[in-house]
């Protein structure tokens, strides 16, 4: 399956250590940096699909204030179900640019 390239933003602009959100198309993109390291997970709680906020270094839905980890995307509290994981996003850092992969037919 081949997929798009989605440039988000320069990783420079995004401070290390930090969570930001990302707009991506229809969806929005949780990104968590960590040096020349990103990872992503979509904005999307695991228990109705609610969208997230930041509260700190977590997310946490805006339903039922479920809270998921930033860096691993675990579910740490609330009403999602027990050991979920936020939808991971396929990221990498490309040329000082942090960039989103969907899948073709994704868009």
């Amino acid at each position: 399956m081949s997929s798009i390239r989605l440039p988000l933003g320069a990783l420079s602009a995004h401070a290390d250590g930090a969570l930001r959100r990302y707009r991506a198309g229809f969806r929005s993109v949780w990104v968590w940096r960590s040096g020349e390291r990103v990872r992503g997970y979509y904005d999307s709680c695991t228990h109705q699909g609610g969208a997230l906020q930041q509260r700190g270094e977590a997310m946490v839905c805006a339903r039922h204030h479920a809270t998921f980890d930033a860096v691993s995307g675990q579910r740490i509290a609330g009403e999602a179900p027990e050991g979920s994981i936020l939808p991971p996003a396929e990221l990498a850092v490309e040329d000082g640019k942090i960039v989103l992969f969907l899948p073709d037919n994704d868009v």
